[in-house]
């Protein structure tokens, strides 16, 4: 669907659980490419409104009873004196809108009267990039504190890969997604007591990670690399972090499962 420039985008956040640990930058000197950004939020029972205008707070509603399911709506117009000829991809956003979903478990999305929820986060964003595909083994679903994986072989060629931080999709991969590859080779050697070749064992993989990280760097403004060392300031490595929680919880989900 295309949009023009008066028409409104809207989400509506329902029956939130929990948020990821996204970034979300400010510049104070930079300028709102947002003309028109009215929100509404409902809350324990309760809702509370406010209108920006190119950044600012312009009118903001009183708190009043309310009847309506928690959550949150958002819409918003692009200033046209920044966007001068715009047009909303329907396929990009409802594909960063199940990125959200299945990252945040039980986060309930609407836009254009379509719904994006994830019920098992990782686990059904493997089931749905294998959908249609022959899986050697049933996925493999981990989370931890700040962790979360899933992982199965499948009958193609090479290894596919969904790496995500703070909620940021990161397509080229980093430090956390050379530590899961390398804890899985890891962990499957020291099983087997055998050295295998790292290809043969990644060979047909799709995998997933996501991991939260403190103050996290990223190696480019779009954030789709990350370049952190260590999951905190006072924190273990990346690659320690990862290869305890793999190596501590892989092959004994893969004995139980079997």
């Amino acid at each position: 669907m295309r949009f023009q420039n008066q028409h409104r985008w809207q989400v509506r956040f329902e029956s939130l659980q929990k948020v990821s640990g996204a970034e979300w930058g400010r510049n104070e000197s930079s300028q709102c490419p947002v003309r028109l950004f009215p929100g509404t939020c409902h809350s324990r029972r309760e809702i509370k409104g406010s209108h920006l205008h190119q950044g600012e707070i312009k009118t903001e509603s009183k708190i009043i009873k309310s009847d309506e399911d928690q959550g949150t709506i958002l819409s918003f117009v692009p200033d046209e004196t920044i966007f001068k000829d715009f047009e909303y991809r329907d396929e990009f956003v409802e594909q960063q809108l199940w990125n959200y979903a299945w990252l945040n478990a039980g986060l309930r999305i609407k836009y254009n009267n379509k719904i994006f929820h994830s019920k098992d986060g990782l686990l059904d964003l493997l089931n749905r990039k294998t959908s249609g595909e022959e899986v050697r083994y049933p996925i493999i679903h981990l989370k931890g504190e700040d962790i979360e994986m899933a992982l199965t072989h499948g009958q193609h060629y090479g290894e596919q890969y969904y790496s995500f931080v703070n909620g940021q999709h990161t397509t080229q991969g980093g430090t956390h997604l050379n530590a899961f590859k390398e804890a899985i080779v890891k962990t499957l050697r020291d099983h087997f007591n055998k050295n295998f070749d790292p290809k043969d064992i990644r060979s047909s993989i799709i995998g997933a990670i996501s991991v939260r990280v403190e103050e996290p760097v990223f190696e480019s403004q779009t954030k789709t690399k990350l370049g952190s060392n260590n999951i905190a300031t006072d924190g273990p490595t990346v690659r320690t972090f990862i290869n305890d929680f793999v190596t501590s919880n892989l092959i004994i989900t893969s004995q139980t499962s079997g």
